[in-house]
């Protein structure tokens, strides 16, 4: 650290003792194993009633760096938490910092950030949809903590199922990055502990409340108010004489007596999405395309020749195009990125925008890449036709 560029890390405890604990850690390139690591520094803990004011902190983390006769010279970054107290534009870390290293970037969580949009969006969901997924984690933890019968019931259902049995585990909170780790452990409980509410009678509050989260169909499939949600919304798209709404009905029902293996293997086949996981090959997963399911829906026929699903997989494929991010047009910069560096040459120093990469944005889009070559003479004659 004391003659290569290093960033500093630090964040505050929120605990209620005497002390804050400050923990300072350093990020820099090891040259003994090649890579990037964190190292931990320093506690820098604080005391009094200034402790949590940005002069202590600050004041701590130079005396520390002064103890080991670091300079502020080489620091280069910065991470912190996005509060005033780090981040505020008068009296801050920051500002301090940067009185003695000016060119040091300070880096904001972005992680907070994305979890306080995540906490909004998934209270305007609560209260449209009266579901709380941070409720549900709360009370299937608690029920079946401290007792030893339940836990056993639910292993019992969960060797019946052929699921694998695992602990529910505690979500807390002020530690929001546990959520996903226990709501994936409640997916992969799932059948068993929708099995468990649903054989069993307690008067149990918690039990109540989960056996109705259990039993609400909206929580693993469509209702058929969903579905005339968006009848009401795009009209001019979908079914909506008396007659089609009533046919609508009945291709709904039929198509919630649907089974998996009504869909031939061939189907989840193309429309199997595979995640790998690097780290451990057994914990890979798999997702599927709905639009290649529903596209397999949409084709079947009854005797009559009239479509089976036809009302129904209007609606779900009006669904399954509503724009859900940019990444599309994301996707769309990129590519003009990499057609201008491959079509850029000295005698082609541009691409006219609305003619020869239109063009080829068209054809590059429409098309998926074709496994034909074009051989390597051609190529070379036509450069010689061309040349001049």
């Amino acid at each position: 650290m004391k003659c290569s560029p290093f960033s500093l890390l630090t964040d505050g405890s929120n605990d209620t003792g005497l002390e804050k604990m400050n923990p300072l850690t350093v990020k820099i390139f090891d040259v003994n194993t090649g890579r990037v690591e964190s190292r931990f520094l320093d506690m820098c803990a604080t005391m009094g009633t200034d402790s949590a004011t940005a002069a202590s902190i600050f004041q701590k983390i130079d005396d520390v760096l002064s103890l080991y006769g670091i300079s502020w010279r080489k620091r280069v970054g910065f991470g912190v938490d996005d509060t005033n107290v780090n981040l505020g534009s008068r009296n801050s870390i920051m500002t301090r910092v940067k009185q003695r290293s000016p060119s040091c970037y300070f880096m904001g969580c972005p992680c907070h950030l994305i979890h306080n949009i995540t906490c909004k969006a998934s209270e305007a969901f609560c209260d449209t949809s009266k579901f709380s997924l941070e409720d549900m984690r709360v009370d299937t933890y608690y029920y079946f903590d401290k007792s030893t019968k339940r836990k056993s019931l639910s292993v019992e259902f969960a060797d019946f199922l052929n699921v694998e049995s695992c602990q529910v585990i505690e979500h807390v909170n002020t530690r929001w990055l546990s959520l996903e780790t226990a709501v994936r452990r409640n997916l992969d409980m799932y059948p068993a502990l929708k099995s468990y509410s649903r054989s069993n009678t307690e008067s149990n509050t918690r039990f109540k409340r989960l056996k109705q989260e259990f039993a609400d169909p909206m929580r693993e499939n469509a209702s058929l108010e969903d579905v005339e949600f968006f009848l009401k919304n795009y009209p001019t798209v979908l079914p909506t004489t008396a007659g089609e709404t009533h046919l609508l009905q009945e291709e709904f029902v039929e198509y919630r007596l649907l089974s998996n293996e009504d869909i031939p293997k061939k189907v989840w086949g193309a429309a199997q999405i595979k995640l790998s996981n690097e780290e451990n090959e057994e914990k890979s997963s798999s997702s599927f395309r709905m639009d290649v399911i529903w596209g397999y829906l949409s084709s079947l026929k009854l005797g009559n020749g009239s479509h089976k699903f036809g009302g129904i997989s209007s609606v779900a494929k009006t669904v399954l195009i509503l724009p859900h991010s940019n990444a599309g047009e994301e996707r769309v910069f990129s590519l003009i990125r990499i057609l201008i560096r491959k079509n850029k040459t000295a005698f082609r120093p541009s691409l006219q925008v609305n003619c020869t990469l239109a063009s080829l944005l068209t054809i590059k889009m429409a098309n998926k890449e074709s496994p034909f070559e074009t051989p390597t003479d051609l190529l070379s004659s036509a450069k010689k036709a061309t040349w001049n």
